[in-house]
């Protein structure tokens, strides 16, 4: 047959061959396994480490970090996370990309007020260190660190920056010791510094006062050393009868010492400024002074 006598119609009606329908089926089955592998990819993508990134801006620079370091149980970004999103009409009148929340985008960050760049990528550092980064900071920097956490109420975050602070706020002064403790509630340092006042009987009420230790801790230092005094002198006195000059007077046992003269009794038994109460004596009357103000504390 002449190939010029075939028609169009019979070229297009001509069926096709079997190898292409195997190639389609296959085309299908390809298809059909794509799916199931996004489908599995749509399972998984919920797991552990599959992190959202939240945007905060600070002062004039933006940072992202991972959502869940900041969704800590008890913490403030927890509550604000857990917000519900604006509706359509609240974003347009608010201005704001209806698909683009606060925080999920460059141009629409977590605006963090009142707080230094330095000081958020300080406790960044200690929230989410990176590896290869130096997680060495400056006694700064951890005052920075702690007080973030505790404004925050990042626990963990606050314990090592009480932890790593702790040898810096023993070298203070106690006026800056017993300030630093009130600010950060944080009562070891409370308890330890008012001892340490309470003992230094050097430390006047007005270089409290000028130093900015607030009235009522003044008052309570005051309260603590008189009752440590107070204790001293009420030391249990043994009495002998002797005879001296002819007149008769007492031999009196003082602690370790014993008295047996109008002189010895006029060195040894002078009042003193100083506390002789123990460390740990003196511990349990701050703690009995200040119950109080540290039952209302932190006790990390």
């Amino acid at each position: 047959m002449d190939l010029g006598d075939l028609t169009t119609s019979t070229l297009i009606e001509r069926p096709q061959p079997q190898t292409d329908a195997i190639e389609d089926q296959k085309d299908r089955e390809l298809i059909s396994n794509s799916n199931d592998i996004v489908k599995e990819e749509v399972k998984l993508k919920y797991d552990d480490y599959y992190n959202e990134i939240v945007v905060f801006k600070v002062e004039d620079t933006i940072f992202r970090a991972f959502k869940k370091a900041f969704t800590i149980q008890g913490c403030f970004f927890e509550s604000m996370f857990s917000l519900p999103r604006p509706s359509e009409a609240q974003a347009r009148s608010q201005s704001l990309e209806v698909d683009s929340p606060e925080g999920t985008s460059d141009s629409n960050p977590i605006v963090l007020e009142g707080i230094s760049k330095a000081a958020f990528r300080s406790f960044l550092k200690v929230l989410m260190p990176i590896e290869g980064v130096s997680s060495y900071a400056t006694n700064k920097q951890w005052l920075s660190v702690l007080d973030l956490s505790t404004m925050w109420d990042f626990q963990t975050v606050r314990a090592k920056a009480i932890k790593a602070l702790g040898g810096y706020v023993m070298g203070l002064q106690p006026p800056e010791r017993i300030i630093l403790s009130w600010k950060y509630e944080v009562k070891a340092w409370l308890i330890n510094a008012l001892v340490y006042a309470a003992r230094q009987t050097t430390i006047s009420r007005k270089a409290l006062r000028q130093a900015g230790v607030d009235p009522d801790t003044i008052s309570g230092i005051y309260s603590v050393r008189e009752m440590a005094r107070s204790e001293d002198e009420s030391q249990q006195i043994v009495v002998q009868r002797g005879q001296c000059r002819a007149a008769h007077i007492y031999v009196t046992h003082i602690g370790t010492r014993t008295v047996h003269s109008l002189h010895d009794w006029n060195t040894y038994y002078q009042p003193t400024p100083e506390i002789n109460a123990d460390d740990r004596r003196l511990r349990e009357i701050v703690m009995e002074e200040f119950a109080d103000e540290l039952k209302g504390m932190r006790n990390d």
